[in-house]
């Protein structure tokens, strides 16, 4: 049931329509029974009973739940005190939006419906079945109305409040609905149609690699995420407790995101009132606190903010120069893009996984099923089943600090902003890649790397440069376990990248060395291979035979090194430690995890030298 897209129609009149703004206020859902052929089924409107992170994340207003139909964006979704799913919805611009609104302002589309999928449900007797979670993840205007008891202009009928915080909480919600602030719909349906086609594009990809192409079709169609694809693929083999995401955006717009200034915020802490110097930076960071459920211990970055791609302006009046005189937006790259960016083993192919919440576990294959050959007539020999366990994941907290100088703090430019950020993404990402090769796990609240992972493959250099042999070996290593498909590469540092340019196949020197092509874009064996300093040469010189010391070289699919990010950044900032010397510390701290899904995926020597 919780695969398959369901919808409800409603009816709707004139009332609640804002010309000027082009918003509908209308109610979408309801208590009221609905006749399915399994019998009949009640929406629960608690407050847990509804996902509505869909609906508020910029969600489509479709005609009559054509994809290819957009008509306008869902700006706010609820459920009211008349336990009724509410939302304010605003029309496009475009032709088709500017039809349908018509239509509406005069009365002739009267329908309303809700596409949304089930995800839990119980019998409370027979053929009546309770729904207990359910996610809406659309709301369309229809041709078919139905249940009048909700739609456009149905009177919010309060019933009687006995806590009146949660009346007055109910008021302030509806004033934030009249108050939602005017957006680009021409842009959103631009980045919208982008995002459809980079979600049908992912799944259609996993689905190749896994020969699940009727399962993708059905996921596609139901408007799934190629996480939520690939965790149903992963499901099919066995068991396995969902992983629970939720969004770190507080639905801040375009306009809101610009605003939003890391350097205004870490200097308002150092003179220690971010109220005071920041009240915007405060307020978002309040409302992101709200959002985690948790306390800053400085002040959150929200997601919106983290995930922000600004690109550069365009002078107004080139011509006269007039234009340079605006102020332009310089920061391309979004904060989380500069840390991928940075990490080797995400260029290499580590999977992410963002918007975490709890204890998340990933199910991974241990032993595969008996395969028989039957004569005829013959019953079949009893198989063994595929068993399974799963693999866990718990938020584990990085720490990264800089340190700014307090004349630097106090300029706004945006130069100084960019510098800022991408030196904090810098020290995010450089102890993110470190962790996800070489981890020990221990203690608790270290992550376990590629390195430190029991069962990995494992070749053995004796104490002295790799040859030939040694690389192919890695390969070997992770081919004989049939893991030898996905994103595979080399990673490996600096030194051994300048030793591999001067080694030879034949050990003798020739035309082609073993690393092929310079160590950015180079390959060996013909797989591409990636250098990252994280690994270093100093490992164990006992058994060096150079009387240097050691270093690794990684080989393997980085498809199955999983990093988790669990939401949000907090940033702290300390103007005592260094005051002396006129620097503020800024740390930064960021709940993440990793872990590798298969060993069998990987091989690595730990006893290499680079002469």
């Amino acid at each position: 049931m919780a695969q398959e897209i369901l919808y409800r129609f409603f009816g709707f009149n004139e009332s609640d329509i804002d010309v000027e703004k082009r918003t509908v206020n209308l109610s979408f859902s309801s208590e009221d029974p609905y006749e399915r052929s399994f019998g009949l089924e009640i929406l629960s409107h608690d407050n847990e009973a509804v996902d509505l992170s869909r609906l508020n994340d910029g969600a489509p207003l479709l005609l009559n739940h054509d994809p290819d139909k957009q008509i306008g964006v869902i700006e706010q979704a609820r459920v009211a005190a008349d336990r009724k799913g509410r939302a304010m919805v605003r029309f496009s611009k475009s032709a088709l939006g500017e039809e349908i609104f018509q239509d509406v302002r005069d009365g002739i589309r009267r329908g309303v419906s809700v596409g949304y999928y089930v995800n839990n449900m119980i019998e409370e007797e027979e053929r009546s079945w309770r729904v207990t979670r359910w996610t809406p993840i659309e709301i369309s205007f229809a041709t078919i109305p139905a249940d009048n008891t909700v739609g456009v202009g149905r009177a919010l009928e309060t019933p009687e409040v006995k806590n009146t915080s949660e009346e007055i909480i109910t008021m302030a919600e509806e004033v934030r609905a009249v108050e939602s602030p005017q957006i680009d719909v021409v842009a959103e349906r631009d980045k919208a149609r982008k995002e459809e086609q980079d979600r049908v594009r992912e799944i259609y990809a996993i689905s190749e690699k896994h020969n699940e192409r009727e399962l993708a079709q059905e996921y596609v169609k139901n408007g799934k995420s190629p996480a939520e694809f690939g965790m149903a693929v992963l499901e099919k083999r066995g068991q396995v407790a969902p992983i629970e995401t939720k969004s770190g955006k507080i639905g801040m717009s375009d306009k809101d995101v610009n605003q939003f200034r890391f350097v205004r915020a870490i200097n308002a802490l150092a003179q220690g009132n971010l109220g005071k110097y920041a009240p915007y930076e405060k307020e978002v960071s309040d409302a992101t606190a709200q959002k985690l459920g948790k306390q800053a211990q400085g002040f959150f970055v929200p997601d919106d903010v983290l995930h922000r791609a600004l690109t550069v302006g365009t002078p107004a009046s080139p011509s006269t120069g007039a234009g340079n005189m605006v102020a332009q937006e310089l920061l391309s790259s979004s904060f989380i893009e500069l840390i991928y960016k940075r990490m080797v083993v995400k260029q290499a192919g580590a999977r992410t996984l963002t918007g975490l919440v709890g204890d998340i576990l990933i199910p991974k294959m241990t032993g595969g099923a008996a395969v028989y050959w039957v004569a005829e007539n013959t019953d079949l020999t009893a198989v063994s089943a595929q068993t399974f366990t799963q693999l866990s994941m718990r938020p584990k907290t990085l720490g990264a600090y800089s340190e700014l100088s307090r004349k630097l703090l106090i300029q706004e430019s945006l130069d100084v902003e960019a510098l800022v950020r991408d030196d904090m993404a810098m020290q995010i990402a450089l102890e993110i890649d470190k962790k996800s090769l070489m981890g020990s796990g221990a203690p608790s609240n270290i992550p376990t790397g590629i390195l430190s992972t029991s069962g990995i493959g494992a070749v053995d250099c004796g104490g002295v440069a790799p040859d030939y042999a040694d690389l192919i070996n890695l390969w070997s290593d992770v081919a004989v376990e049939n893991a030898d498909f996905g994103s595979l590469a080399y990673v490996f540092n600096a030194k051994m990248a300048g030793c591999l340019m001067q080694r030879y196949p034949n050990g003798t020197g020739g035309d082609t060395p073993i690393l092929v092509g310079g160590p950015q874009n180079g390959t060996i064996i013909g797989f591409r291979t990636f250098v990252t300093n994280q690994i270093p040469n100093t490992f164990t010189s006992a058994e060096a035979s150079t009387g240097g010391a050691l270093t690794a070289i990684v080989f393997g699919n980085f498809n199955d090194l999983i990093i988790g990010q669990w939401s949000g950044v907090d940033i702290l900032v300390d103007p005592y430690t260094n005051s002396a010397k006129g620097t503020v510390r800024v740390v930064m701290l960021q709940d993440m995890d990793c872990e590798v899904r298969h060993a069998e995926s990987f091989s690595a020597t730990q006893n290499a030298a680079t002469a």
